[in-house]
């Protein structure tokens, strides 16, 4: 227990008996998320078990089963501390509200693995640009398309307005409302002819 609490990788060169004890295999994976590689193999389909885990190092998520990858529980354990862990949900639970703005919150960039009917939300995508810019490149096409919520999206953090849609950048009108709510900083930042620059 002393050797793996130290190093978790040193499970690898644990007996059977140790790569099996619950206790051996949580200190372990505190140290180290990828000892869970070397626990016996029913342990990462244990829920309990890998709850545990998750909640030790949220990385753990990884070596879940398919089936544990869709368990509510364990996927907010993971996701609410690694949002990018959204990645490896089950389609059902990107799909889930709470795990999904449990995931945003975290991590912005998350919402790239969020469902298409997230993809509409926009209190979660803003919460997403806020953190991460980029993130507007998950919105759904309406959405960059949609003058108010461009005009918010840039407010919040102008790296969004690379994901506008184009036809939108070039209209006058969007054009002058966009001049108004850019931030104007040291990096000369600006809009000219609808190119950011």
């Amino acid at each position: 227990l002393a050797a793996v609490g130290r190093h978790g990788g040193a499970l690898e060169y644990a007996s059977d008996a140790l790569r099996a004890d619950a206790d051996v295999v949580l200190a372990a994976v505190a140290r180290y998320w990828g000892a869970l590689e070397y626990a016996s193999s029913g342990m990462r389909s244990d829920r309990l078990f890998m709850l545990d885990a998750v909640r030790k190092n949220p990385d753990a998520f990884e070596f879940t089963s398919l089936e544990l990858r869709d368990d509510k529980q364990v996927a907010l354990a993971a996701v609410g501390s690694v949002g990018d862990m959204l990645r490896l949900v089950s389609s059902r639970l990107r799909d889930d509200d709470q795990v999904v703005w449990a995931a945003v919150r975290q991590c912005g960039d998350a919402m790239e693995f969020a469902s298409d009917r997230l993809k509409h939300d926009r209190g979660l995508l803003l919460v997403a640009i806020r953190q991460f810019g980029d993130a507007m490149e998950f919105a759904a096409p309406e959405l960059k398309r949609d003058p108010t919520f461009c005009l918010e999206a840039v407010q919040l953090n102008d790296e969004a307005l690379e994901f506008v849609d184009a036809a939108l950048l070039n209209d006058p009108e969007f054009e002058m409302k966009l001049a108004r709510v850019i931030n104007h900083d040291e990096r000369g930042f600006g809009v000219v002819g609808g190119v950011a620059t």
